[in-house]
């Protein structure tokens, strides 16, 4: 298996912004985990992205997920788990169409929109202004109910006469007590 340059993968560490490089170093004072070399390698290798175009992903999201208000802002909700923030700043684009060239919804190649992004923005946005009525019927499996306890009628009794029943009733309603 072909493996990226240690001097790309540090280049690709560098360009952490500080204030999350500050809580990495805090979480992980030994250094990073190699999830994280395999995650840039990912980048590297599997998305033939150059260090530049990682370095540039993770500047741009580090804003644009509103990373940068949560840790600088005195009311931001701040980071809970520094390597989280790490992996989705470098992790791959989630393209709705797979597009290996689709950064963030936009094809790096041309600079305009992904097409197939596009597309599929489309059909959600048709799939939540379709009228109720107009939508297709969704299956819903009914809730079981159970059936009401009901206990049996006791009749058939056998060797019980009408004056045990009449003693049994007067215990049970707290009257009398059983004879020793």
């Amino acid at each position: 298996m072909k493996r990226a340059k240690p001097g790309d993968l540090r280049a690709v560490v560098e360009a952490i912004p500080g204030p999350l490089a500050q809580l990495l170093a805090r979480d992980w004072p030994r250094g990073l985990p190699v999830a994280v070399n395999e995650l840039i390698e990912q980048g590297l290798l599997g998305e033939q992205r150059t260090v530049e175009e990682l370095a540039e992903r993770i500047g741009r999201r580090w804003v644009a997920f509103g990373y940068e208000n949560d840790l600088m802002d005195s009311l931001g909700k701040g980071v809970r788990t520094s390597l989280g923030v790490l992996e989705e700043l470098v992790s791959p684009s989630k393209c709705w169409g797979n597009n290996l060239d689709c950064e963030d919804g936009i094809d790096r190649r041309t600079g305009d929109d992904c097409p197939r992004c596009v597309e599929q923005r489309a059909e959600r946005r048709a799939d939540r202004e379709q009228p109720l009525a107009e939508r297709p019927p969704t299956v819903e499996k009914p809730t079981p109910v159970p059936a009401p306890y009901v206990p049996e009628q006791r009749d058939d009794a056998v060797g019980i006469n009408e004056e045990q029943r009449a003693l049994a009733r007067e215990v049970l309603r707290g009257r009398t007590r059983l004879p020793r």
